[in-house]
């Protein structure tokens, strides 16, 4: 950027960015991203989402292919899975930042898995990914979600507790979001019931 001379400069190098970004990620998946330098330190999102994966204990017990598949993308593709790709301009810290975001999922089992990363982020943090899973129990589903975000804004001093503190204000917020969802669901579920009785 440090060659851009105006604004729309500016914006034709970003553009370009991530399209290039987008372009060897969709065709060689983690061995597409090449890392970046923060400051001084340089960043691997895809040793991170490797480690993040190679880590898990329920996705490859419960669903091996599905695993396999958001290790080796784009090879390996299961019967029935989908993807989506898109980018996304939030504020963080009264900043913009955009973000290229893929999306994973598939049917398993009478359930569903589900991935999305976040493997190019233009500041702020390294990388994001995050996996889920609904799984059928005998009296519905129970819904697994879990997701990391590697950063090096949490380092140096007070490191841990700027890590308690962020993990609980994530856990809150995924904790209301689960919430409306169950509700959602619960409200769509009598919706359909009455709508049963109904016809009957």
């Amino acid at each position: 950027f440090k060659k851009c001379k105006s604004h729309d400069d500016v914006e034709n190098c970003l553009r370009q960015i991530l399209l290039d970004r987008f372009r060897a990620y969709k065709k060689d998946g983690l061995a597409g991203i090449k890392p970046y330098t923060r400051g001084k330190k340089e960043s691997s999102p895809k040793d991170e989402f490797r480690g993040q994966i190679n880590a898990g204990k329920i996705l490859p017990k419960r669903s091996p292919p599905f695993n396999k598949y958001i290790m080796d993308y784009p090879k390996s593709k299961p019967e029935g899975s989908e993807e989506s790709y898109f980018w996304v301009n939030s504020i963080i810290d009264d900043k913009p930042t955009i973000a290229l975001v893929h999306r994973l999922g598939m049917p398993q089992e009478g359930g569903f898995v589900y991935m999305e990363r976040h493997f190019y982020v233009s500041r702020s943090h390294n990388c994001l990914m995050g996996l889920g899973a609904a799984l059928p129990v005998d009296d519905g589903a129970v819904v697994l979600y879990c997701t990391r975000t590697s950063t090096d804004q949490v380092g140096g001093f007070g490191s841990a507790a700027k890590r308690t503190i962020g993990n609980k204000v994530m856990g809150g917020r995924m904790k209301e979001n689960f919430e409306r969802a169950r509700e959602a669901m619960a409200s769509a579920a009598a919706a359909k019931e009455k709508m049963d009785n109904l016809k009957l």
